[in-house]
């Protein structure tokens, strides 16, 4: 998926490729998002996990009409970026997940370890309204691996790799930076018995 400059997934995602029947078991969700801006170098993460869901229609963007809305625990983390500062291996635990279609408050309501009550991170609550979070964490070691927001109502978005920059918030809560970047690519995978199939 290209992400565009100023997102509205609320009808829907406009994937290149999608093939929700085409796994209907997998052993492994994955994500790559590549990101560059004029005249910086490119930036990518690959992030592999433990599945956190059998649905395969709910590991994309978490759009109200997938009904996927997840803040739990990630097992198994293979982690693979050039952004200097991420934490990278193989086999990680201490990942969390953040998607929902909806607004967030600070509040670490779920307690996460390490997260704040007073600033967007890897410990947030999910409220009413269309703002979207779409976040994978490492929180163990109080890092974003990646953070994709506000994608529901044609606005620049917010996205980035690794702990946010140019605001407060490490999951890059209202930076609207998309239009920044040059290439924005975003892929999902699930890794069924016969191979790998993409979204």
């Amino acid at each position: 998926m290209n992400i565009l400059n100023a997102p509205n997934f609320s009808t829907g995602v406009p994937y290149a490729f999608h093939d929700p029947g085409g796994a209907s078991a997998f052993t492994r969700i994955a994500y790559y998002l590549e990101l560059q801006q004029s005249g910086s170098p490119l930036q990518y993460l690959w992030v592999s996990m433990d599945p956190f869901t059998t649905d395969v229609n709910k590991i994309g963007v978490p759009v109200a009409a997938s009904g996927a809305q997840f803040q739990l625990k990630l097992t198994n983390l293979n982690v693979v970026c050039n952004v200097p500062g991420v934490v990278t291996g193989f086999g990680l635990a201490g990942g969390h997940i953040e998607f929902w279609p909806s607004n967030y408050a600070p509040a670490n309501s779920s307690a996460v370890t390490f997260a704040s009550d007073l600033t967007y991170d890897w410990g947030d609550s999910p409220t009413p309204g269309q703002y979207g979070s779409m976040q994978i964490h490492l929180d163990s070691e109080r890092q974003v691996l990646f953070a994709f927001n506000n994608w529901n109502r044609g606005l620049p978005a917010d996205l980035g790799i690794g702990n946010g920059i140019g605001n407060d918030h490490s999951d890059w809560t209202f930076i609207g930076n998309t239009p920044s970047y040059t290439v924005k690519t975003l892929q999902v995978f699930v890794l069924p018995t016969s191979g790998e199939v993409g979204q």
